[in-house]
């Protein structure tokens, strides 16, 4: 699995969505994220204002407009917001059609016991999850983007994120890593997140996954890396490539504005 993605990933012959926790000011930093040439973009820590040039922001959510949840589209797509059955007082998740994809997506930024909704702390991803079980289990939904969690920090009493893979697997959900790279959870050998920005405390916390019939269709599936992203965040993005959806050339990468 080519989990490298280079300066410029380049367009993709496919579908690209890239998720990405920019740590915040993504104005400064969009030209690096639009290099990758994604079609769907999901970005963390994003400002409520923060826009992408040739892309539409399709919806935003969070509690500070400085910090929150987006997804971003290319207009020709049709991306909108699945208003009628998005819980805006779950934290955070954006649930999206793209019917010219002939997909559905479920962006996160998962606060899971940190957050401040009036819900048990335990177990509120996987409460999310269960709201939106109807809508991910339709065959045509990916979920991606920061969950926040890992195996690495489950215990016997509370093995919250294995819970979590199980529910998803009773979705006919596969996390396409450990599908493509065959590691196990809580041995990844690649990290999305660089734990207070030190390149040796890596761990993956960003995460896709896709019904188990489509890992066929997935042509590629990068993770960034130190090298390429700690210059500018403690997350680096992960990209995933799908095929068997029309789409044209991707947008010239640009500036964002906010």
């Amino acid at each position: 699995m080519n989990t490298e993605p280079s300066a410029d990933a380049g367009p993709s012959k496919g579908v690209r969505i890239v998720s990405w926790n920019c740590n915040m000011a993504l104005q400064r930093k969009a030209p690096r994220l639009l290099a990758l040439h994604p079609d769907v973009a999901v970005v963390q820590e994003c400002a409520s204002k923060a826009e992408l040039d040739g892309m539409v922001r399709v919806a935003w959510t969070g509690r500070l407009a400085s910090k929150g949840l987006a997804v971003f589209a290319r207009p020709d797509l049709g991306a909108t917001l699945a208003q009628d059955i998005w819980d805006p007082t779950r934290e955070w998740f954006l649930p999206v059609r793209v019917p010219v994809l002939g997909l559905d997506l479920l962006a996160c930024w998962a606060m899971n016991h940190r957050g401040l909704e009036d819900r048990p702390k335990k177990g509120r991803t996987g409460a999310a999850l269960d709201h939106y079980r109807d809508f991910l289990s339709s065959g045509r939904a990916i979920i991606l983007g920061d969950l926040n969690d890992n195996v690495t920090w489950d215990t016997k009493l509370w093995p919250v994120f294995a819970n979590l893979t199980t529910q998803l697997a009773a979705m006919d959900l596969v996390s396409v890593y450990h599908a493509r790279t065959g590691e196990s959870l809580g041995a990844e050998s690649r990290g999305s997140l660089f734990f207070y920005r030190d390149a040796q405390r890596r761990y993956l916390i960003d995460h896709v996954f896709v019904p188990n019939a489509w890992l066929g269709r997935v042509d590629g599936f990068q993770v960034g890396t130190a090298a390429q992203w700690l210059d500018v965040s403690d997350h680096a993005p992960v990209i995933l490539d799908l095929s068997g959806h029309s789409h044209s050339t991707s947008p010239t990468p640009g500036r964002s504005r906010s």
